[in-house]
């Protein structure tokens, strides 16, 4: 239905819009029913919504009697916060273009040749290192079907580039916040973990379906949202700050790929294996408080929680940051005790059970 069709559309009453859309509907899904028909007519109001301005969303809205009312009345609410992230599948025809087999032959050679390929968006410049992804977020009319309704479409990729750009910026940020370290750390001690840490994230991490950062050099979008583009766009913002890393310090992060951690044998259990993340972050967290070692001004939550592991000889992963300054619970007391503070030194142990032993309430003697 172009611009004009709609306009007409409006004009007519309220019986005869939804007449005229289910005749269409029927005439070209012939072996739908009519509850997939008020799903359709739900989604295609909705993305009416977001085309057209507030005086005919209105007149839009005066169909809703025959649809899911409490859902596009709940939709057009929120519409300003959350819009419709629509999913769409590419045509396997496009693929097979001839022009889109030479794009991203092209497309391949960069990627093989430099690692990504780079992209400029408004002075922005963003590295994607998927040809197929490149091949998506570069091409402005994208045959495709829209999998909620199953109509045909033609999308451009032009929001989705944004929405990779966004979050790409977002990926990079984070690393600067979280994983920022000094030269102490870099050059000092804790240098080993602060690489492994980063191994792990890099290769290892599990999130939804895919393993580590860098699965956004292997894994290809099957299919097309701005969430999925969104973590497309943010773990490559975390890749290409890696890569960054390894190129300014080519020594330290020489088996930076070698996953020994996968190769040494299988050790007896020790009094550390037992530790849990929860408790070490909050151990972590009490170092700061109490003032044993302050946590410095331009320190990550990352590089401190894995200067004080290395301090006191205790296991460090990324969980133990995603933990620090946790909430104070009677288990993580009770874990601390029995489980942590057995294994530092004397001094530090009296300060801790100093601080614990004035957190508790003081005891009434009810017979003074």
């Amino acid at each position: 239905m172009n611009d004009k069709e709609f306009a007409d559309y409006l004009e007519a009453d309220i019986e005869t819009r939804y007449e005229i859309h289910k005749a269409a509907y029927f005439k070209q899904y012939p072996e739908s029913n009519i509850e997939k028909f008020h799903r359709f007519e739900t989604a295609y109001l909705k993305r009416q919504i977001e085309k057209y301005n507030t005086k005919e969303t209105v007149a839009i809205k005066e169909t809703e009697i025959h649809i899911n009312q409490i859902e596009v009345l709940e939709y057009i609410q929120n519409l300003k916060i959350a819009p419709l992230d629509y999913r769409f599948s590419i045509n396997s025809d496009f693929w097979e273009q001839e022009r889109t087999k030479l794009e991203l032959a092209s497309f391949q050679s960069k990627i093989n040749n430099e690692g990504f390929l780079n992209v400029e968006v408004k002075k922005e410049t963003v590295k994607i290192y998927n040809p197929q992804l490149a091949v998506i977020l570069t091409s402005n009319e994208l045959p495709a079907k829209d999998l909620d309704t199953q109509a045909e479409t033609t999308i451009d990729s032009c929001e989705y580039l944004k929405t990779f750009v966004a979050a790409y910026k977002e990926g990079e940020q984070y690393f600067e916040t979280t994983f920022k370290v000094s030269p102490e750390i870099m050059f000092g001690a804790g240098a080993k973990n602060y690489v492994n840490e980063i191994h792990m994230n890099f290769f290892h991490l599990q999130h939804r379906m895919n393993e580590g950062w860098v699965y956004v050099k292997k894994a290809e979008p099957l299919i097309l949202t701005h969430k999925a583009v969104k973590e497309y766009g943010y773990y490559s913002g975390l890749v290409n700050k890696v890569e960054q890393l390894i190129i300014e310090y080519p020594r330290l992060f020489a088996a930076f790929e070698k996953c020994e951690h996968n190769m040494q044998p299988q050790q007896v259990e020790t009094k550390t294996d037992k530790l849990t993340a929860p408790t070490l972050g909050f151990f972590c967290g009490l170092i700061n408080k109490i003032g044993i070692d302050k946590k410095n001004e331009t320190e990550s939550a990352t590089v401190y929680c894995i200067r004080i592991c290395e301090k006191f000889k205790l296991p460090y992963t990324e969980r133990v940051r995603q933990s620090y300054n946790v909430n104070e619970t009677k288990k993580l007391n009770k874990e601390l005790i029995e489980k942590v503070l057995p294994l530092i030194d004397n001094e530090t142990k009296i300060l801790i059970e100093k601080y614990l032993d004035s957190k508790q309430p003081t005891k009434q003697n009810l017979y003074a």
